[in-house]
């Protein structure tokens, strides 16, 4: 049997797919994945700036940034 896309029944949710191909499931993630346009010196230099403000603790929760922009109603919503 093989797995040809779609969702799986709850019935056959943890059935094996003995000749599914995983070998080309894997390497059609790894090809959506890449990205064929070089990082900008400007992309890097804004990495290198993140990276350096999260060492330095300067980070704020999504919560607290929610709360300053008055959605902080949406998350104690979705946490509730």
């Amino acid at each position: 049997m093989k797995y040809i896309g779609g969702y799986k029944s709850a019935s056959r949710r943890h059935e094996t797919f003995p000749t599914r191909d995983d070998d080309n499931v894997i390497r059609r993630l790894a090809e959506s994945a890449y990205d064929d346009e070089p990082i900008t010196p400007e992309e890097i230099t804004a990495i290198e700036e993140g990276i350096a403000d999260i060492k330095a603790g300067r980070v704020r929760s999504l919560p607290d940034v929610m709360k300053d922009l008055g959605d902080d109603k949406i998350i104690k919503s979705r946490t509730s």
